[in-house]
């Protein structure tokens, strides 16, 4: 008998491992997101611009791989019983689970990040974003990464 893999997290770690792990050792695999939609994260700067961008769905990216896809979130994870607990009150239970959950933002550390920066850590992110540049007068961008430049 196969294990049961779970994947907790479709980003750019957690896909590619969900689609490797079932296609390379037969295993059963089950990946568990939040979202029905692939969040390319590198383009969210993008969207908070006003700029269209392709919304690719996860089922076309896992078809044919093997892979179950369930759009819910994890809430905790029962390491006594296997058990990943979902939002639903669902519970799926694994033999390997994998945790590629990805960052956040951290807007708590530094004194009035809460209160005035607007991360763009998530699709919902960058639409609040869009949305308060409309009226925005200005803007200050913090980071030198891909998204700051």
């Amino acid at each position: 008998m196969h294990a049961h893999v779970v994947v907790l997290g479709a980003g750019y770690a957690g896909l590619p491992a969900a689609r490797l792990i079932a296609e390379r050792s037969g295993a059963r695999t089950t990946l568990v997101n939040a979202s029905a939609l692939f969040v390319e994260r590198v383009r969210l700067h993008q969207v908070a611009a006003g700029q269209r961008v392709r919304q690719r769905s996860m089922a076309e990216l896992l078809d044919g791989s093997g892979v179950e896809l369930v759009v819910d979130r994890a809430t905790a994870i029962d390491t006594g019983r296997r058990e990943v607990v979902l939002s639903d009150g669902g519970r799926l239970g694994y033999d390997v689970l994998v945790c590629a959950l990805g960052s956040v933002s951290d807007v708590d550390t530094v004194p009035g990040a809460a209160e005035h920066a607007r991360p763009l850590a998530t699709a919902e992110d960058s639409a609040l974003l869009r949305e308060e540049l409309v009226d925005a007068r200005g803007v200050a961008v913090v980071g030198g990464g891909l998204t700051g430049i």
